[in-house]
Protein backbone atom coordinates (compact mmCIF):
# COMPACT_ATOMS: atom_id res chain seq x y z
CA UNK A 1 0.00 0.00 0.00
CA UNK A 2 1.40 3.05 -1.26
CA UNK A 3 0.80 6.36 1.19
CA UNK A 4 -0.08 9.29 -0.94
CA UNK A 5 0.88 12.59 0.72
CA UNK A 6 -1.58 15.98 -0.73
CA UNK A 7 0.86 18.01 -2.31
CA UNK A 8 1.70 21.42 -0.02
CA UNK A 9 2.25 24.87 -1.40
CA UNK A 10 5.21 26.74 -0.60
CA UNK A 11 5.45 28.39 2.77
CA UNK A 12 5.19 31.32 1.54
CA UNK A 13 1.70 31.09 -0.55
CA UNK A 14 -1.39 29.66 0.48
CA UNK A 15 -2.72 26.25 -0.31
CA UNK A 16 -4.81 26.59 -3.52
CA UNK A 17 -8.38 26.65 -2.28
CA UNK A 18 -10.49 23.94 -3.48
CA UNK A 19 -13.24 24.21 -6.58
CA UNK A 20 -15.78 24.57 -4.19
CA UNK A 21 -14.54 27.76 -2.12
CA UNK A 22 -13.71 31.17 -3.15
CA UNK A 23 -10.81 32.27 -3.62
CA UNK A 24 -9.06 35.36 -1.56
CA UNK A 25 -10.00 37.70 -4.39
CA UNK A 26 -13.77 36.28 -3.02
CA UNK A 27 -14.31 34.60 -7.05
CA UNK A 28 -15.21 31.45 -6.71
CA UNK A 29 -12.12 28.85 -8.17
CA UNK A 30 -12.44 26.80 -11.36
CA UNK A 31 -14.21 23.13 -11.20
CA UNK A 32 -12.10 20.62 -12.05
CA UNK A 33 -12.00 19.65 -15.71
CA UNK A 34 -14.04 16.47 -14.87
CA UNK A 35 -16.17 18.60 -13.69
CA UNK A 36 -16.77 21.23 -15.69
CA UNK A 37 -16.94 18.81 -18.70
CA UNK A 38 -19.24 16.32 -16.82
CA UNK A 39 -21.96 19.52 -16.81
CA UNK A 40 -21.22 20.70 -19.91
CA UNK A 41 -22.23 16.95 -21.28
CA UNK A 42 -25.43 16.62 -18.59
CA UNK A 43 -26.76 20.74 -20.13
CA UNK A 44 -26.75 19.23 -23.68
CA UNK A 45 -28.38 16.04 -22.47
CA UNK A 46 -30.92 18.18 -20.86
CA UNK A 47 -31.33 20.32 -24.13
CA UNK A 48 -31.53 17.48 -26.35
CA UNK A 49 -34.09 16.14 -23.89
CA UNK A 50 -36.33 19.34 -23.86
CA UNK A 51 -36.27 19.22 -27.68
CA UNK A 52 -37.10 15.73 -27.83
CA UNK A 53 -40.01 16.23 -25.58
CA UNK A 54 -41.17 19.44 -27.53
CA UNK A 55 -41.20 17.52 -30.38
CA UNK A 56 -43.49 14.66 -29.21
CA UNK A 57 -47.05 16.14 -29.61
CA UNK A 58 -50.16 14.48 -29.97
CA UNK A 59 -50.49 13.73 -33.21
CA UNK A 60 -47.11 13.45 -34.21
CA UNK A 61 -43.86 11.83 -32.98
CA UNK A 62 -40.13 13.24 -32.90
CA UNK A 63 -39.04 11.39 -35.63
CA UNK A 64 -41.97 11.96 -37.82
CA UNK A 65 -41.36 15.73 -37.10
CA UNK A 66 -37.83 15.72 -38.61
CA UNK A 67 -38.97 13.76 -41.48
CA UNK A 68 -41.73 16.47 -42.16
CA UNK A 69 -38.42 19.08 -41.90
CA UNK A 70 -35.80 17.01 -43.75
CA UNK A 71 -38.43 16.43 -46.51
CA UNK A 72 -39.31 20.19 -46.55
CA UNK A 73 -36.04 21.09 -47.02
CA UNK A 74 -33.76 18.36 -48.92
CA UNK A 75 -33.17 18.37 -52.51
CA UNK A 76 -34.94 16.07 -55.27
CA UNK A 77 -32.12 13.44 -55.50
CA UNK A 78 -32.06 13.12 -50.86
CA UNK A 79 -35.66 13.24 -50.97
CA UNK A 80 -36.04 9.34 -50.23
CA UNK A 81 -36.02 6.51 -47.70
CA UNK A 82 -31.92 6.24 -47.53
CA UNK A 83 -31.64 10.25 -47.68
CA UNK A 84 -33.86 10.47 -44.31
CA UNK A 85 -32.15 7.63 -42.84
CA UNK A 86 -29.12 9.47 -42.79
CA UNK A 87 -30.26 12.49 -42.02
CA UNK A 88 -31.74 10.94 -38.90
CA UNK A 89 -28.85 8.52 -38.07
CA UNK A 90 -31.36 5.24 -38.47
CA UNK A 91 -31.60 2.20 -40.86
CA UNK A 92 -33.62 2.18 -44.14
CA UNK A 93 -36.17 0.27 -43.09
CA UNK A 94 -36.97 2.40 -39.86
CA UNK A 95 -37.10 5.50 -42.07
CA UNK A 96 -39.51 3.35 -44.64
CA UNK A 97 -41.85 2.85 -41.27
CA UNK A 98 -41.54 7.02 -40.84
CA UNK A 99 -42.61 7.87 -44.22
CA UNK A 100 -45.31 5.40 -44.96
CA UNK A 101 -47.22 6.74 -41.77
CA UNK A 102 -46.75 10.01 -42.81
CA UNK A 103 -48.24 8.72 -46.10
CA UNK A 104 -51.12 7.37 -44.58
CA UNK A 105 -51.85 10.48 -42.79
CA UNK A 106 -51.60 12.42 -45.99
CA UNK A 107 -48.65 14.09 -45.11
CA UNK A 108 -46.18 13.10 -47.44
CA UNK A 109 -46.59 12.31 -50.95
CA UNK A 110 -44.42 9.45 -53.03
CA UNK A 111 -43.75 9.67 -56.68
CA UNK A 112 -41.14 7.71 -59.35
CA UNK A 113 -38.63 9.41 -60.48
CA UNK A 114 -38.95 10.69 -64.08
CA UNK A 115 -35.30 10.13 -64.63
CA UNK A 116 -34.94 6.55 -62.73
CA UNK A 117 -38.32 4.70 -62.68
CA UNK A 118 -36.12 2.18 -59.80
CA UNK A 119 -36.10 5.38 -57.48
CA UNK A 120 -39.16 6.71 -55.73
CA UNK A 121 -38.75 10.65 -54.68
CA UNK A 122 -41.40 11.47 -51.16
CA UNK A 123 -42.26 15.31 -51.14
CA UNK A 124 -44.67 17.03 -48.55
CA UNK A 125 -48.49 17.43 -49.41
CA UNK A 126 -50.00 20.75 -48.89
CA UNK A 127 -51.62 19.11 -45.52
CA UNK A 128 -47.43 18.43 -44.43
CA UNK A 129 -46.28 22.24 -45.29
CA UNK A 130 -49.32 23.47 -43.29
CA UNK A 131 -48.87 20.99 -40.49
CA UNK A 132 -45.15 22.49 -40.55
CA UNK A 133 -46.15 26.03 -39.76
CA UNK A 134 -46.88 24.71 -36.54
CA UNK A 135 -43.89 23.02 -35.63
CA UNK A 136 -42.82 22.69 -32.40
CA UNK A 137 -39.18 23.29 -33.17
CA UNK A 138 -39.87 27.24 -33.87
CA UNK A 139 -39.97 27.17 -30.02
CA UNK A 140 -35.93 26.24 -30.36
CA UNK A 141 -35.92 28.77 -33.00
CA UNK A 142 -37.42 31.71 -31.09
CA UNK A 143 -35.52 30.63 -28.14
CA UNK A 144 -32.11 30.87 -29.95
CA UNK A 145 -33.06 34.30 -32.08
CA UNK A 146 -33.57 36.01 -28.44
CA UNK A 147 -29.98 34.76 -28.15
CA UNK A 148 -27.02 37.69 -28.76
CA UNK A 149 -25.79 37.13 -32.15
CA UNK A 150 -21.90 36.13 -30.60
CA UNK A 151 -23.85 33.51 -28.22
CA UNK A 152 -26.15 32.40 -31.65
CA UNK A 153 -22.51 31.93 -33.21
CA UNK A 154 -20.89 29.87 -30.67
CA UNK A 155 -23.77 27.65 -29.85
CA UNK A 156 -23.57 26.74 -33.73
CA UNK A 157 -20.03 26.26 -33.79
CA UNK A 158 -19.79 24.08 -30.64
CA UNK A 159 -22.75 22.10 -31.49
CA UNK A 160 -22.08 21.32 -35.50
CA UNK A 161 -18.28 20.56 -33.59
CA UNK A 162 -19.50 17.99 -31.15
CA UNK A 163 -22.06 16.63 -33.53
CA UNK A 164 -19.42 16.19 -36.21
CA UNK A 165 -17.42 13.88 -33.35
CA UNK A 166 -20.01 11.67 -31.99
CA UNK A 167 -21.07 10.60 -35.73
CA UNK A 168 -17.25 10.37 -36.37
CA UNK A 169 -17.28 8.48 -32.72
CA UNK A 170 -20.14 6.31 -34.49
CA UNK A 171 -22.28 7.37 -31.68
CA UNK A 172 -25.73 7.64 -33.41
CA UNK A 173 -24.45 3.33 -34.59
CA UNK A 174 -24.25 4.26 -37.43
CA UNK A 175 -20.77 4.83 -37.99
CA UNK A 176 -21.09 7.64 -41.26
CA UNK A 177 -19.04 10.49 -41.40
CA UNK A 178 -21.68 12.36 -42.28
CA UNK A 179 -21.13 15.52 -39.77
CA UNK A 180 -24.69 16.83 -39.81
CA UNK A 181 -24.23 18.90 -42.91
CA UNK A 182 -27.13 21.41 -43.92
CA UNK A 183 -29.74 19.76 -46.21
Amino acid sequence: MTNKIAPTAPPDRPAPAPASEPTPSGTAAAPPRATRLHGIASLVEQTARAVHDLCWTTDMQAAQWSALRYFGKAGERARNVVGLARYQGTNPGTASRTIGTLVRRGLLAVVVSPDDKRARIVSLTEAGRTLLTQDPLLVVETAIAAMPPEAQEGLSTGLRDLLGRLLSAGADGSGTEDHGEDV
